[in-house]
């Protein structure tokens, strides 16, 4: 018994010794990384109702090493691969900064909802540098084992698109018909539908009946006015589901 306690009380002064060793004695210079769980972040406006037509996609960053009473420049690369500044998202900003007293910084990426987002996806790369702020790797001290490994976190892509290839979870065919996205958008376009509550189940259970009475008679009338409205393919007749009464 007293055995196992002096191991056990070895075991923790090691580690006491190595938490102190590795980040308590911490004198490397100040460095910068992405503070994202991934190396990519995706988005998508198939929820987004149709009123909004931007959306802010932020990227955390942030500094390890001093506090400091000024502020300090942080060296991004933004490299649009088919994404077009001003088309498919906002100019961004000249220079960004850590603000004096702080440690991180928020990069608000806003993205223009574009036509073309329906069939492709836009891509933007973004990549932090070396400046006379910031260093790309980290530094625990001569007692880390990983000293000046370049950490993995320097890049980040944003993939943003408005592609909808599945039917939402609470859509019923037999109701709403076959599931096209013109279609889902034109219901909640028409009727003022949040399309998130398309996946809410409470929601839907009392309202599929009257969404499918209403929009029958929507494009009954449409017809008849001789505004037919077809799907995207322009031939064929948009209809709801059989048991739409």
């Amino acid at each position: 018994m007293k055995k196992y306690l002096l191991i056990t009380l070895f075991a923790l002064l090691w580690l006491e010794y190595s938490c102190d060793s590795e980040y308590e004695t911490y004198n490397g210079e100040d460095v910068i990384y992405m503070n994202e769980t991934t190396d990519t972040t995706r988005f998508s406006f198939t929820y987004v109702d149709s009123k909004y037509d931007r959306q802010t996609q932020e990227i955390n960053i942030k500094a390890v090493g001093k506090v400091y009473d000024y502020d300090r420049v942080v060296n991004i690369k933004f490299t649009p691969k088919n994404a077009v500044e001003g088309v498919d998202f906002e100019p961004l900003a000249e220079q960004y900064v850590v603000k004096a007293g702080e440690t991180t910084l928020v990069i608000p990426i806003v993205m223009i909802r574009t036509d073309a987002l329906q069939t492709e996806e836009k891509i933007i790369d973004m990549e932090l540098l070396d400046n006379e702020y910031f260093k790309t790797y980290y530094d625990f001290g001569s007692n880390d084992r990983t000293t000046w490994v370049q950490t993995d976190r320097l890049r980040q892509t944003l993939i943003f698109s408005e592609f909808m290839t599945q039917r939402p979870q609470q859509w019923n065919p037999y109701v709403l018909g076959t599931f096209t996205p013109k279609k889902f958008k034109l219901i909640c376009d028409v009727m003022g539908i949040e399309r998130e509550k398309f996946l809410d189940a409470s929601y839907m259970s009392y309202r599929t009946s009257y969404i499918g009475k209403y929009m029958k008679k929507y494009l009954a009338d449409e017809k008849a006015a001789g505004r037919t409205i077809y799907e995207e393919d322009g031939v064929t007749e948009m209809t709801m589901g059989p048991q739409a009464q």
